[in-house]
């Protein structure tokens, strides 16, 4: 474990770490951890809101500890979702948390965490899962949008919350979830359907050539790919960014 009092990214400390001549080579996941992001950002590039109230870190995780197939690598996205809903849950439940493909995390409908997955080639190849959850953030100071869709785990359970309790039960989760994930990727892979926020709404998916579709969202299937149904027939989505039509 890495622990980091403030940093820009600990995504790009993670990554500028592995890329180190002097890095050794990496055997085990490790764990990255910042009192305080001064520079977060989530998919795209977007600027990720936090403060000392934030949980941000990173899991690092060697290539042998995740599924043989490549292809199945984007699913880590996925499984930390569940994971951080399961440690949610735990925390203040009883109340449901649900996953927004492809890697936000709704509770009350607010946005309370973000994943970001990104793979690392090189002598030390890893996947990187940057996790920012909202336990106890203020978002006084935050932007008017965003404090319209976004909420703190503290604000919606009415008490205060130490993110590193949070911390706490989502790492033995997050192990769970990965442990089921390599015995079987298809019934982790269900269970996030299951908590798919999406279902039955009809929703926007920009793909990443820009491609626009439309339709109403079918769930997450067992590849973990979002599944619309459209005017065209169904679709199948690996990557794209996505939003509910109101």
């Amino acid at each position: 474990m890495h622990w980091l009092d403030i940093i820009h990214s600990t995504n790009d400390w993670a990554s500028a770490r592995l890329r180190s001549v002097d890095h050794p080579a990496l055997r085990e996941p490790e764990l990255v951890v910042a009192g305080e992001q001064s520079a977060g950002r989530g998919r795209l590039g977007r600027p990720w809101h936090s403060d000392r109230g934030t949980l941000t870190a990173t899991f690092v995780l060697p290539t042998d500890h995740l599924q043989p197939d490549p292809q199945l690598w984007p699913q880590v996205a996925l499984v930390a979702g569940l994971a951080v809903c399961q440690a949610i849950e735990e925390m203040i439940g009883p109340i449901r948390a649900s996953l927004k493909w492809p890697n936000d995390v709704l509770v009350d409908h607010r946005k309370v965490a973000g994943v970001l997955s990104e793979y690392i080639s090189g002598s030390n190849p890893a996947v990187l899962v940057g996790i920012g959850v909202n336990v106890a953030t203020d978002f006084q100071n935050a932007p008017a949008e965003l404090q319209q869709r976004a909420g703190s785990l503290s604000a919606i359970s009415r008490r205060p919350l130490d993110r590193w309790h949070y911390l706490h039960l989502l790492c033995g989760h997050f192990a769970d979830c990965l442990t089921q994930w390599r015995q079987s990727p298809i019934e982790a892979m269900r269970a996030c359907g299951r908590r798919c926020a999406l279902t039955g709404h009809q929703i926007q998916a920009v793909t990443g050539g820009g491609e626009i579709l439309q339709g109403v969202c079918q769930g997450i299937d067992d590849f973990g790919q979002l599944h619309l149904q459209t005017d065209r027939g169904e679709q199948r989505i690996r990557s794209a960014e996505v939003s509910r039509v109101r």
